[in-house]
């Protein structure tokens, strides 16, 4: 499947001659991403790559998305991760197109993080369990920071929005997005070299709130920040 996708995108002119660099980092993250599924099938099939063993370890450093994500909504974003042995900081960038070309909101997230105990699938996994105890927006729109005023006073911050300026919403959550703080997602994480991949989603947009909802497949990795492209 990436093989054919690499010579339908190398074939079509449109890419090169727009842009020679960004077509390189392209076919770049393609090829990483198409390497981060072949790496998912294998651990599906219960066969796990030498470096599965580091999964034990606390994933410390900053990771980031390979490309742009889709989430239900559908919704557009990427990732950039940053974990110690105790505590995370995370900024989630909200996009309005599927290429992740037009970003509309940061959410920016800090709190402890628990690596816990290997779950029974998928293999090699460890239960992580995600804390939020600061939350910050910052509306990069005008329709966005519009959307945010929309909100009824008190629930999504205390102030008035503004385009490009972060607010802290940890006092009052935000019920245009359906987030409370604090909050704690029961995940999973599996480094594997490279890449750390977390839990997949669930599929009708919910959360992670409820640990019997702990997910037991994963989804796309995120990269170590030294490793991807510049």
């Amino acid at each position: 499947m990436c093989q054919g996708y690499y010579q339908i995108v190398e074939q079509s002119p449109g890419n090169k001659s727009s842009d020679e660099e960004r077509f390189e980092e392209s076919m770049s993250n393609l090829r990483r991403l198409c390497f981060a599924v072949l790496v998912l099938a294998v651990v599906a099939i219960g066969i796990l790559p030498a470096a599965a063993q580091e999964a034990q370890e606390a994933p410390v450093g900053q990771w980031v998305s390979i490309t742009c994500e889709l989430r239900p909504g559908p919704q557009y974003l990427t990732r950039d991760f940053t974990f110690a042995e105790d505590s995370w900081v995370g900024d989630i960038i909200i996009y309005a197109d599927p290429a992740c070309t037009i970003p509309t909101i940061v959410l920016h997230i800090e709190g402890p993080i628990l690596f816990g105990e290997p779950v029974e699938a998928p293999a090699m996994a460890r239960a992580t369990d995600f804390s939020g105890e600061r939350v910050t927006f910052t509306p990069l729109v005008d329709d966005m920071t519009g959307f945010l005023n929309s909100a009824e006073a008190g629930t999504c911050g205390t102030e008035v929005w503004v385009t490009e300026t972060e607010l802290d919403i940890s006092a009052t959550g935000c019920s245009l997005f359906g987030l409370e703080v604090p909050f704690t997602e029961h995940d999973i994480t599996l480094p594997i070299g490279d890449f750390l991949f977390a839990g997949a989603r669930p599929l009708d947009g919910s959360g992670l709130e409820d640990p019997v909802n702990r997910p037991t497949a994963l989804q796309v990795p995120l990269i170590r920040a030294e490793a991807r492209p510049s």
